[in-house]
This record gives structure tokens, sequence and C-alpha cells, in this order.
């Protein structure tokens, strides 16, 4: 993925597939509608992208690119770092697929 905003981001991987609008409640990953959730055994976390504020460092966010159940592909955005919600954390160290993202950051950076 090129370098390009949070908004071009998620417009292209909707392009390929993730349409879902994740969000963290609860304990568990839901689909925005709430017709589905979701606990770490049934979540693959793909990647993560993640930007920065070109001013401010500490103005992190990131956009979490999962696979959850049998066939719904999405994203979760969340802030990054000290200021992301830690109860997500845990649960994506929990996870399929790809854990070392969370304790071994190899994902892109995007300024904003």
């Amino acid at each position: 993925m090129k370098r390009q905003t949070m908004l071009e981001t998620l417009n292209e991987l909707k392009t390929e597939g993730y349409i879902e609008d994740f969000v963290f409640i609860d304990g568990k990953i839901k689909t925005l509608d709430g017709k589905a959730s979701f606990t770490p055994n049934e979540v693959v976390l793909e990647n993560i992208v993640r930007f920065e504020g070109r001013s401010n460092p500490d103005d992190s966010s990131a956009i979490y690119i999962l696979h959850c159940g049998d066939h719904l592909k999405g994203t979760l955005i969340d802030s990054y770092g000290p200021q992301g919600n830690p109860d997500l954390a845990e649960f994506l160290k929990h996870a399929s697929s790809l854990r070392n993202l969370i304790t071994q950051p190899t994902q892109e950076v995007h300024f904003l």
C-alpha cells in the first residue's frame, strides 16, 4: 500500500473486500450493526496500518485489518499506543495469526 490518508486506505481496503466496519464492545469484536460478534478464536488479525500525526507523534491511530468468522472481512479503527484501548490490545494478542504484530510492530506507518 502506498502512503495515503486513512480515508484513502479504508476505501482501498473496501475495494479489496474488507467491507465490514467492526467495533470493540463488551470484550468482543462486533459488526457495526451488532448482528454478529466474535471472540478472539474467531478473529484473524491480517495486518495493521498505523497513522501518526506529523506535528505530534502521540497523535496516532491504527486500522486493524480483520477476518472474522467464516466470511466477514473488515476493519476496526482505534488509537495506537498508550492512547489505544488496552482491552482491545489484549483481545488482539489472543486472535489467530499475525499475533506478533502487537508485540513486534512491522506494520506500515503513514503520516496524517
